[in-house]
């Protein structure tokens, strides 16, 4: 038995789990590769999840549950970065290799996150058009967080988000307080890959204040900057939504 298993072939092939919880822009996930095909295992999401090739800049391919892309040129993909919002729950599961080719069952579907059959998936489904029509009337659907800092930042540093997708938000909203003075930059861009700042806005913050920041949404992407001032904090939370009006 044991000689048996010690002429079996290894087969070139690895998985990979990627949580989706951080949202990302074009951001480098897997590095040091040397594989010809990729398919999407599994997909946990409710919103769009991009991947690129080699390049960040590289055209975005959405991903489905039990996709998969193939390149006749051996061991060309080297690097994989991806594009994602925030997904509390949600991830990728990614079989890598080559030159075997995989062919599993997984449906082509993209999966979400809580929802273990079809019907409470109606359920549910039914259960958000009904918020959606609340949200419509009182006209104040706040989202997930989108971005956030509670980590005190040192003087004259910066923290700077990834960007994030607005598309569906009217507004902007943050919240913020530090114990020393600062200047926050939310910034907007049409790309989305974020090479282009279209749009920004300069929103001086004044130590100890609580402040409620109120932004136009007026492009698909946005990011938001934060410059601390010339004194170390010792306290910083900085928390961004997105709002339906």
């Amino acid at each position: 038995m044991n000689g048996a298993l010690s002429t079996l072939r290894r087969l070139g092939y690895t998985t990979y789990l990627i949580n989706l919880q951080v949202p990302r822009q074009a951001a480098l996930v897997l590095d040091h590769l040397a594989v010809d095909f990729i398919e999407v295992t599994m997909l946990v999401a409710m919103k769009p999840v991009y991947i690129h090739l080699n390049y960040p800049d590289a055209a975005p391919i959405l991903l489905t549950s039990g996709r998969t892309i193939e390149l006749e040129e051996k061991g060309a993909i080297k690097r994989i970065y991806l594009t994602n919002s925030a997904e509390p729950n949600g991830y990728v599961l990614l079989t890598l290799g080559g030159p075997e080719k995989f062919r599993t069952t997984v449906p082509g579907m993209v999966q979400i996150a809580g929802y273990e059959n079809e019907l409470q998936l109606l359920t549910q489904i039914k259960d958000a058009l009904y918020g959606e029509l609340q949200f419509a009337a009182t006209g104040n659907d706040l989202s997930t967080v989108l971005a956030q800092c509670t980590t005190p930042l040192p003087a004259g540093a910066s923290y700077v988000s990834g960007f994030f997708n607005v598309d569906r938000y009217g507004k902007i909203v943050a919240t913020i307080y530090a114990d020393q003075p600062g200047t926050l930059w939310i910034e907007e861009t049409s790309s989305s890959s974020g090479e282009v700042i279209d749009a920004d806005e300069m929103i001086p913050y004044t130590a100890g204040e609580k402040r409620g920041i109120l932004v136009e949404v007026v492009a698909p992407y946005a990011r938001v900057r934060y410059v601390n001032g010339d004194a170390d904090q010792s306290e910083f939370r900085l928390i961004v939504r997105g709002r339906v009006i």
